[in-house]
């Protein structure tokens, strides 16, 4: 019998001013995902995410859908709207990510 367990979990960034991390949101231990409480090893493997996906901010796209600028959010390489994505989630404060959002949102098809 293996103690593999397999399970999905979501890999978020943790933006404390400048400094950026990134975690891995793992199930509740009473889910039974984890074999037996006390275990000190964990083993992660990760998937590369194919290279042309870019996660947008639910506050980005929706600028992005009320300016109708969807389209043009598209018009850059990915590399490019993932480097518009962390300058603008880098912000500390809802009013500076509000003000880079619109920004961006403007500065996009010039």
């Amino acid at each position: 019998m293996s103690d593999r367990q397999v399970f999905g979990g979501a890999v978020e960034p943790l933006v404390r001013g400048r400094a950026a991390d990134t975690i891995l949101r793992l199930p509740d231990a009473g889910s039974g995902a984890f074999p037996t409480p006390g275990t000190r090893r964990v083993e992660v493997r990760l998937r590369r995410a194919p290279p042309d996906s870019v996660d947008t901010p639910g506050d980005l796209a929706a600028t992005l859908h009320r300016t109708d600028r969807t389209a043009d959010w598209e018009t850059p390489t990915p590399g490019r709207r993932r480097g518009l994505v962390c300058r603008t989630g880098t912000a500390k404060t809802a009013a500076t990510c509000a003000r880079r959002i619109a920004a961006r949102v403007e500065g996009l098809g010039s």
